[in-house]
Parts: C-alpha cells; sequence; structure tokens
C-alpha cells in the first residue's frame, strides 16, 4: 500500500543513499588506490 509517509522514506533513504556514495567515493577509490600499491 503507497501511502505518502512510506513514498516519503523511499524518496529520503535512496537520497541519502546516493548522497552518500556521492560524496565517499573519492575515498573508497583512494583507500583501494593504497591497499592495491601496498
Amino acid at each position: 500500500m503507497a501511502t505518502p509517509s512510506a513514498s516519503y522514506w523511499h524518496f529520503s533513504t535512496s537520497f541519502v543513499s546516493s548522497t552518500f556514495s556521492f560524496y565517499f567515493s573519492p575515498y573508497f577509490s583512494y583507500f583501494s588506490e593504497l591497499f592495491s600499491d601496498s
């Protein structure tokens, strides 16, 4: 059942996950380079 709160929760979680991946992807690539070099 699609309630307004459910759709808002889905939007907020997708927005947070995309923002999280956008901000932390450079750090993940940086650490992966560090581990691959060592």
